[in-house]
């Protein structure tokens, strides 16, 4: 009698165990019929050296019809952000070699493109183009990223969830750079976020010193001077991850505060730097 009942434990364990298999073995539900998807897609990321990275999405395919082909994202802006680099960009234009020559791709132009690469070596990045929706997830692995794209089309007049990037670029602004001690003091001149917002030079102060020409700061109270005022410490545009590299040749500032991303990428002038001030906001 207890060899039958030790037998049947035996059975039931031995049951058990094949069930458990099968359940780690059952394949994922279908996919919608509107979403098409490569798994072991690849990426290559190259950081430009001034805060914008070119992806090369290899051998990349959004529908099923679609050759496979190297598609490069060139200088996708980024903002650093707790070691990692969030991605944001109102639009990209992907290149694609034909007979040799590397061209813009406009009918696969990105809308609303957004993602980040963190530090643990993961990359994500989404945007919207006339397929619809295009998603990577993936790993580092060695010089390149490895993961899965996913295409989802919309369904009848129903857009997909991609999050607004909104890009506003002022031209000509000017601004001078300051060192002391190794730190670096920024003032921008003549600065206005929004329509009836009081145009203001905010002055951001003692970027701490990094390798070589370049700063970082994690948080920073800036200055604000308004119509010849004197400057005042304005803790409602406390700045974080605020990174320069400064040069005699050039300047390069990008940053993240309560209103959004800040970007500024200028030249050396006689009076100090001029170049293109952006401002971005995304909205989920």
């Amino acid at each position: 009698m207890k060899k039958f009942q030790l037998l049947s434990l035996f059975m039931a364990i031995a049951l058990f165990a094949a069930c458990s298999d099968d359940d780690n073995n059952t394949p994922p539900p279908p996919l919608p019929d509107n979403v098409y998807q490569v798994e072991g897609a690849a990426c290559e990321i190259t950081d430009n050296g001034n805060a914008t990275v070119t992806i090369i999405m290899k051998s990349a395919k959004f529908a099923s019809k679609m050759p496979a082909m190297d598609i490069y994202l060139p200088n996708v802006p980024y903002f650093a952000e707790g070691g990692s680099k969030q991605l944001l960009a109102s639009t990209v234009i992907p290149e694609v070699m034909f007979g040799g020559v590397m061209g813009p791709y406009d009918n696969y132009t990105i809308n609303n493109f957004s993602g980040s690469i963190t530090a643990e070596g993961e990359v994500a990045f989404r945007g919207f183009m006339h397929l619809g929706k295009i998603e990577f997830q993936g790993k580092q692995e060695g010089d390149a990223y490895k993961g899965t794209t996913t295409t989802t089309y919309p369904e009848g007049e129903a857009s997909t969830d991609v999050p607004t990037v909104d890009v506003k670029e002022y031209e000509n602004t000017t601004s001078t750079a300051e060192k002391e001690e190794g730190t670096a003091t920024i003032t921008l001149n003549n600065i206005s976020f929004a329509p009836g917002m009081p145009v203001m030079n905010i002055r951001i102060p003692e970027i701490a010193p990094a390798e070589g020409n370049s700063h970082y700061s994690a948080v920073i109270i800036p200055t604000v001077s308004m119509r010849g005022s004197a400057y005042m410490p304005m803790e409602q545009y406390t700045m974080t991850d605020v990174a320069c590299t400064i040069t005699e040749e050039a300047l390069q500032l990008t940053l993240k505060f309560s209103m959004g991303y800040l970007r500024y990428t200028a030249t050396a002038t006689d009076e100090g730097y001029t170049g293109t001030m952006s401002f971005t906001q995304i909205t989920e």
